[in-house]
């Protein structure tokens, strides 16, 4: 299953859950779904402060094949079984000749268990009951993000540095790799709980994640949108009149156009000094 590495703090790495038609046996007393350790060695523990329900569990490492029972309150056996799927790594994305991505990338599956349980409805024999089927799922110890990144949507000016970081849960099992991806495709060198984009360009802007692994499980950060703003061009300026001298007392608008987000501010000056309240697009000296 490809269970992660088990440290002296790790009491459990692998849940079992059983359900029938859609509803958790936890409803059940005594509650069947199980929290285990699985050793390298495939030895099972059943850690302290159990629920209490007589159960077994048993995995073939060769063909991995679980099997196992446990008990109900009410004397009922039951017998499981399932196979383990192991983990389907990342299919990258597909570039061509110029580095543009023709196919993006498919994101891989951590490493599960799936099976089946026969519950007979009644009591007392399989011959005198019902048979209702149920589902039996081997799941590891989840992974979970405590820190996720932020902000989840912001605009920068062009050649400012951004930051974007994750945490994972400090008793997190075996070796935590982070690799963060842009627009659902991987950056190959970000491969640590935190981003760092130094100076960014309109080429930066998308959308941010982060897909966390323990070799087990697999889970991805919420989003984080970048935009960068445009910067300020087409600067265009004018005078009305428009003539090289004006006559004493007559009227003249400045007016000036540019391009650039966010909403552009504006400031005339005189002499690179600026002129109190003069901060629209146009400015006008009265005759």
């Amino acid at each position: 299953m490809g269970l992660p590495i088990i440290t002296a703090a790790n009491t459990t790495n692998a849940n079992l859950e059983f359900s029938l038609g859609g509803f958790s046996l936890n409803s059940i007393p005594p509650a069947p779904n199980q929290a285990i350790l699985i050793s390298k060695t495939h030895g099972i523990t059943y850690p302290s402060g159990t629920n209490g329900v007589a159960q077994t569990f048993s995995v073939v490492p060769s063909t991995g094949r679980f099997t196992g029972s446990f008990t109900l309150a009410d004397a009922r056996k039951i017998s499981y079984q399932g196979l383990i799927i192991p983990s389907i790594p990342t299919t990258p994305a597909v570039r061509d000749e110029n580095g543009n991505i023709t196919t993006n990338e498919i994101p891989g599956t951590g490493a599960k268990g799936a099976g089946y349980f026969l519950m007979p409805e009644l009591l007392p024999t399989v011959t005198t009951s019902r048979i209702n089927s149920g589902k039996a799922a081997l799941l590891p110890t989840p992974l979970e993000i405590i820190t996720q990144p932020t902000p989840t949507e912001q605009a920068v000016n062009p050649g400012a540095p951004v930051t974007y970081s994750v945490l994972v849960d400090p008793s997190a099992q075996g070796t935590v790799t982070y690799s963060w991806r842009k627009n659902g495709n991987t950056l190959s060198s970000a491969t640590t709980a935190s981003l760092s984009l130094s100076s960014v360009s309109e080429a930066n802007q998308g959308t941010y994640d982060c897909v966390i692994s323990n070799g087990a499980t697999t889970i991805t950060s919420a989003p984080a949108i970048l935009n960068v703003n445009d910067p300020v061009t087409s600067v265009v300026a004018s005078r009305t009149p428009s003539t090289a001298n004006v006559a004493t007392g007559t009227s003249v608008t400045f007016s000036v156009t540019a391009q650039g987000t966010p909403e552009l501010t504006y400031q005339w000056r005189r002499n690179t000094t600026p002129i109190s309240g003069a901060t629209n697009a146009t400015y006008t000296i009265n005759s």
